[in-house]
């Protein structure tokens, strides 16, 4: 995408796309009407490239001069406007002066309208040249690029953890204060890195938002980093909604929803649909439209959440959906549904989701023509909370969004603890950790255990019990100690900077217990930091084999968590 309108007027020359904006992968509906055919294009004909508005005088000019290919911004041209490019200069579909029309989607940058500064006369701010990145309030960017600080050929997208999910990177050190998507690379001067042709900030597209959200319709509890889609307005064709804005997010517990629109509608009101493609897959479920692109398992309509998961419109009721505003004209709505929502028996019931994420689709009026949305793919975001907790004990200043896992009671099999919730959390200086038991008794007892995997591999570090965790960090009692030989217990893991493991309470019988781990600590054989990013935990209760574990099955389920920088 350009900074500004850019003409590009090429004829047998080189063809190529240029990387941009993707902080969810999307797919755009082909506009080109049905029944219309593919002409033939190759390097000897002409093309136009342009990114900026179109008006009929620029329109006819393309149309004149034997375009074969027009490459477009989708942002800033309308429904309308594509057709009559289609049509070419004689105004006919299937002539031989048609025009190939290809929309511009962009996956590596960031140069929404939205995302630069304003003076007080909402001219664009520049400094050296260059437009000025808005900073946001809590912002946790820039990062550190995870392929490193001189990148290899190859994506941010094939840059993983060991278990195959996105890397992230840390926050650079620099500073932050901007969106968490954005990337920074040496001298690391805590600003986002961008395109110097086109002034589009470099993002991470793997990066999701884990946020709790009150559905109150104030929206102010909105992180920037969950709007995931913007539209142009004026081109809904008959559609009643005009579409402004995608936002989604999610915790533990739930997915958040928002959708902003141009103008004051009521978006409870019949023909607004909201598609969730939970399996990812188009060959399955619901296909609206028979337009191929989402199959849908779950709809939203109104207040209402419907299963479409054998592939009807309609495949039974599945449950009520909090929304606010409910039923009112505005420009703003957001809505949760939660994560554990199961089928109606009619559809064969089982779960919604599943741990990886779903694909999204919004829509207004009666055709593919009307209003859509980007078909969007959203991942699960792991807890990632930012919170300074005081090691009393008490458990009453740890966020509610900080609770990362629920256990069933009486599930301990005469284990010593009966573990109830387990709850992270971490600032600059410490990771927090809380466990909370059904049972009251002294949990600092040396059967009571807790490991964490800080290298996200199964296949490093001790396995206790012989189960599929390679644990290189131990926790008992306010002791921490290194496992990452693989050995049970291979010595003291130490902070450098003469911090302490703290724990609360230390004795006595009660149902709340915290912790506090320095984010620096080190191992003891081996050397090395203990902690460089993510990590999973296991907690464990037993007097004589694994009776308690949190989570229940290490091998089928994963309490992970993503340190907020």
């Amino acid at each position: 995408m350009a900074q500004a309108p850019a003409l590009q007027n090429m004829q047998r020359s080189s063809f190529c796309f240029l990387a941009a904006l993707a902080l969810v992968s999307c797919f755009v509906a082909s506009s080109a009407r049905a029944g219309a055919p593919l002409q033939r294009f190759s390097s000897r004909d002409p093309y136009y490239i342009y990114y900026g508005s179109w008006n009929a005088s620029l329109l006819s000019t393309v149309q004149a001069n034997g375009y074969k290919l027009v490459i477009a911004e989708p942002r800033v041209m309308t429904r309308a406007q594509v057709a009559d490019l289609q049509n070419g200069a004689d105004n006919v579909l299937d002539t031989a002066d048609d025009i190939r029309v290809v929309g511009y989607i962009s996956f590596g940058e960031d140069n929404r309208l939205g995302i630069y500064q304003t003076d007080a006369n909402g001219q664009y701010v520049y400094v050296d040249g260059h437009r000025v990145i808005k900073t946001i309030a809590g912002g946790t960017g820039p990062r550190v690029d995870p392929r490193g600080a001189s990148p290899a050929a190859g994506t941010l997208a094939a840059t993983l953890n060991p278990d195959g999910t996105a890397s992230l990177g840390n926050a650079s050190p620099g500073g932050t204060g901007y969106a968490s998507f954005y990337l920074d690379n040496p001298p690391y001067d805590g600003k986002p890195e961008f395109n110097g042709e086109f002034a589009g900030a470099y993002v991470n597209a793997g990066d999701p938002v884990y946020a709790g959200i009150t559905i109150d319709g104030a929206f102010t509890d909105w992180p920037i980093t969950a709007r995931v889609w913007e539209d142009p307005s004026g081109d809904q064709g008959s559609a009643p909604l005009d579409l402004k804005a995608v936002w989604i997010a999610n915790d533990r517990d739930y997915v958040y929803f928002r959708v902003d629109t141009w103008n004051t509608h009521d978006f409870h009101a019949f023909g607004n649909n909201l598609y969730l493609d939970a399996d990812r897959s188009v060959a399955t479920g619901f296909e609206p439209f028979g337009a191929g692109l989402v199959g849908s398992e779950l709809l939203m309509q109104g207040d209402g959440l419907y299963s479409q998961k054998l592939g009807g419109w309609n495949d039974g009721y599945a449950a009520s959906v909090a929304i606010a505003p409910y039923a009112t004209s505005t420009t703003s709505w957001e809505w949760k549904i939660p994560r554990s929502l199961a089928h109606p028996a009619s559809a064969g019931g089982g779960s919604v989701f599943d741990d990886t994420g779903f694909k999204y689709l919004v829509t207004s009026g009666s055709t593919v023509n009307d209003e859509t949305s980007a078909v969007l793919t959203y991942t699960f975001a792991p807890p990632s909370v930012s919170a300074t907790i005081t090691i009393d004990g008490n458990g009453a200043d740890w966020p509610a969004i900080a609770k990362v896992y629920d256990d069933a009671t009486g599930d301990n099999a005469g284990a010593p603890s009966d573990v109830k919730a387990v709850w992270l959390a971490n600032d600059a200086d410490y990771i927090y950790l809380r466990i909370d038991t059904w049972n009251s008794h002294d949990y600092a007892a040396f059967y009571n255990n807790t490991y964490l995997d800080t290298d996200l591999s199964a296949a490093t570090g001790f396995h206790p019990h012989g189960l599929a965790f390679g644990s290189e960090l131990l926790l008992q009692n306010t002791g921490a100690y290194g496992e990452k030989l693989g050995g049970w217990n291979e010595g003291a893991a130490t902070s450098p900077s003469a911090k302490t493991v703290t724990m609360a309470p230390t004795g006595g019988s009660a149902t709340t217990w915290e912790w506090r781990i320095p984010r620096d600590l080190v191992h003891p054989s081996g050397g090395g930091a203990v902690f460089s990013g993510a990590f999973n935990v296991l907690v464990t209760s037993d007097n004589a084999g694994a009776a308690e574990l949190a989570p229940d099955n290490p091998a089928g389920q994963v309490i992970r968590y993503v340190p907020a920088p």
